[in-house]
């Protein structure tokens, strides 16, 4: 059923507990992951670019906007809390800056103490002041 993860909890849950009650969401807004929805046709010459999924055409991901994505997930941007530099622009910069500005609100409603971002000036724009520096754990 997958691993210790999201993933597997789910295939689980409609797999042994709900068998045939699945059903297939939008990639785009659920699980989200900006990536590219073509890859190379390698059984045609010259190698052309195909939808993934196999279907004829296929929706480009990187587009949809982040107001309506209900759950992301960061295997291609890569985990906020390691402060990848090259998620600064496009779609992982938005997914990160959301990720962020959850975090920030979780700890205030949890009475966590604030943190002094006066002196972090690391593409505050997306990391709000979390990030000191690329690659730096937080």
């Amino acid at each position: 059923f997958g691993a210790q993860q999201i993933q597997g909890l789910c295939s689980y849950f409609f797999e042994a507990l709900h068998p045939g009650s699945a059903v297939e969401l939008n990639r785009c807004i659920y699980n989200s992951m900006n990536d590219n929805p073509r890859g190379p046709n390698r059984r045609k010459e010259p190698i052309t670019k195909i939808c993934r999924d196999g279907q004829p055409t296929c929706e480009d991901c990187r587009t949809t906007p982040i107001e309506k994505i209900k759950s992301i997930h960061f295997t291609l941007c890569q985990k906020p809390w390691v402060c990848p530099g090259y998620a600064i622009r496009g779609q992982c910069a938005e997914f990160h800056k959301k990720w962020f500005s959850i975090r920030r609100d979780w700890e205030e409603h949890n009475g966590r103490d604030k943190i002094d971002t006066s002196t972090i000036n690391f593409h505050n724009d997306v990391f709000q002041g979390y990030c000191p520096g690329q690659g730096e754990r937080n």
